[in-house]
C-alpha cells in the first residue's frame, strides 16, 4: 500500500469502518511508514480534543441578537422579481416552456424494467457475502480457528453438527482426488451462522461454507479478491461459498466434484 492509498482509507480507518482486509493492509503500512503513523497519532489527538470540548468557545452573548437583527433587515429589503420576462424574452421563455414539456413526457412516458431494482439489491447483496466469505476465510488462518472438529472422517464432522444448526450440511469425502476433509467449524456470514467445511489441497485451505436459501439452483460462478478465488453455486435449498489461494482452476476442479457427489449421494 502506497501513502496515497494509504490517506484515502484514513478517515474510515479512524471511524472504524473498513472490512478486515483493509484494516490487515493498512496495519502493514503503519508498521514500515513513520509519516502515516504519525498522521495517524495527530488526527486521533484532534478526535480526543473534539470529543472533550477543549476546542469550543462559547460565543457571545450579544452575537445571536445581532444575527437575528440582519436577517429581519434583510427580509424587509428583500425584493420579489421574476427569472426573466417572457415579453422580453420570447425565444428564451418557448425554449423553457419546450424543455419543461420534454421533461414532462419524459418522466411519463419513460419505462424502466421493473426488476431493476431487485438486480441492483441482488448485486448488492452478493458483493457483500463476497466480502464476507472472504473475511471468514482469512479469519480462520490468523486466529488458528481453523476447524472446531478437526477430522478427516465425515461420519465424524456430520455429527458434530447436530443440534447446532437447524440443517443436515453435505459433507463429502473427496480424498480420492486429492481434496481431504480437514474437519468443520461453524462461521458467521450473511447476518447468521454457517457451516465451515475445511479441504485441503497439499498446502492450501479452501474452507466451503454454505447454509439455506430460497432460492433456485444456481450454477458455479468464479470471482476473484485481493488474489483469493472464490466459487458460489447454489444446490438443493443450499447456497455454497468456497474460497481458497488456490488456482481458479484446481478450485472449479473441487467445486464441481463436490457438486456432482452431493447429487449422487441424495439420489435414492
Amino acid at each position: 500500500m502506497q501513502c496515497k492509498e494509504f490517506k484515502a482509507l484514513l478517515p474510515a480507518y479512524l471511524d472504524g469502518e473498513l472490512d478486515l482486509i483493509q484494516s490487515i493492509e493498512v496495519e502493514k503500512h503503519l508498521d514500515t511508514c513513520d509519516t502515516c503513523l504519525q498522521l495517524v497519532e495527530n488526527e486521533r489527538v484532534l478526535q480526543t480534543a473534539m470529543r472533550t470540548g477543549t476546542l469550543y468557545h462559547a460565543p457571545r452573548a450579544a452575537l445571536e441578537r445581532n444575527i437575528l437583527r440582519a436577517v429581519q433587515k434583510s427580509e424587509r429589503a428583500t425584493v420579489v422579481r421574476p427569472l426573466f420576462n417572457a415579453g422580453r424574452y420570447p425565444l428564451a421563455a418557448a425554449f423553457a416552456a419546450l424543455l419543461l414539456l420534454a421533461f414532462w413526457a419524459g418522466g411519463r412516458f419513460r419505462v424502466l424494467p421493473s426488476d431493476t431494482g431487485n438486480i441492483a439489491k441482488e448485486t448488492a447483496a452478493g458483493e457483500k457475502v463476497a466480502n464476507e466469505a472472504l473475511s471468514g476465510h482469512l479469519r480462520s488462518l490468523m486466529v488458528h480457528h481453523l476447524t472446531d472438529v478437526v477430522s478427516s472422517d465425515k461420519h465424524t464432522v456430520k455429527p458434530w453438527f447436530n443440534g447446532k444448526i437447524d440443517y443436515s450440511p453435505p459433507v463429502i469425502d473427496m480424498a480420492d482426488i486429492g481434496f481431504p476433509l480437514a474437519g468443520g467449524r461453524l462461521d458467521y456470514l450473511d447476518g447468521h451462522p454457517v457451516t465451515a467445511l475445511v479441504y485441503r489441497r497439499q498446502k492450501h485451505v479452501i474452507n466451503l461454507f454454505l447454509w439455506p436459501v430460497p432460492a433456485p439452483d444456481a450454477k458455479i460462478s468464479l470471482l476473484s479478491r485481493r488474489g483469493y478465488n472464490m466459487i458460489t453455486w447454489t444446490q438443493s435449498g443450499l447456497t455454497y461459498w468456497a474460497v481458497s489461494d488456490l488456482n481458479a482452476a484446481e478450485l472449479r476442479e473441487f467445486s464441481q466434484h463436490y457438486q456432482e457427489r452431493v447429487v449422487s449421494t441424495n439420489r435414492p
